[in-house]
């Protein structure tokens, strides 16, 4: 695929984000049914949402870091601001389970039980507890939308780089003391995410006020 190919691909990706926001919107306002039943349908839609967002990524040289940048904390981002903590972990679980089960949902329509106990692994654990620190966070204060997501970042990134090293040595079959070097695991897995981090916060704040009005 070209440069030009991907990028049409991914700014295709990223405006379907407020078609599939619109549709768990619409169904949140139309649905009849049991709160179960309601519960499930906004996880699943959501996760899908998620599984969109991880297609919009950009691989950093090996050298830097074997984690992708991607959209994908973008969604766990807004899901819990726009539809509560509930909606929020279940879709973050939903996704995770999707992953085990072999689901291209994962950065570059990866998927299986590898990627659970690979590099990116502790993310997405992080997904799912930073789902409900936002999602709760925001139903106590509404107003602290910013420190609410600042707070999941850093449980994100902390959940990321804390299982790091486990997923680099079972992927390469190296000794677990080749990555345990704090300054090196954050050069991984932290440091050269930071700014994209920031802006997708921004976005996610953007999208909340819009969506809300």
């Amino acid at each position: 695929m070209t440069f030009s190919e991907n990028s049409t691909t991914q700014f295709s990706l990223l405006f379907s984000l407020r078609a599939i926001l619109c549709l768990v919107l619409s169904a949140k306002q139309s649905m009849d049914s049991s709160a179960t039943a309601m519960l499930a349908c906004y996880g699943t839609l959501c996760a899908l949402l998620i599984a969109v967002m991880a297609q919009i990524s950009f691989t950093l040289p090996k050298s830097v870091s074997s984690v992708p940048i991607t959209m994908q904390t973008f969604a766990v981002n807004v899901i819990p601001l726009l539809f509560g903590f509930k909606v929020g972990v279940l879709s973050a679980v939903f996704y995770y389970i999707a992953i085990g089960f072999g689901l291209p949902f994962g950065a570059g329509g990866e998927g299986g039980f590898q990627k659970l106990y690979g590099p990116t692994g502790g993310y997405l654990v992080g997904f799912i507890v930073a789902s409900l620190q936002i999602g709760l966070a925001i139903e106590s204060n509404p107003d602290h939308v910013l420190s609410a997501l600042v707070i999941g970042s850093c449980i994100i990134f902390g959940a990321g780089a804390a299982w790091l090293p486990f997923g680099l040595s079972l992927k390469t079959g190296k000794k677990l003391s080749n990555f345990t070097n704090i300054r090196d695991v954050m050069m991984w897995g932290v440091i050269p995410f930071v700014p994209g981090d920031i802006i997708k916060i921004g976005l996610a704040v953007l999208v909340h006020r819009v969506f809300k009005q």
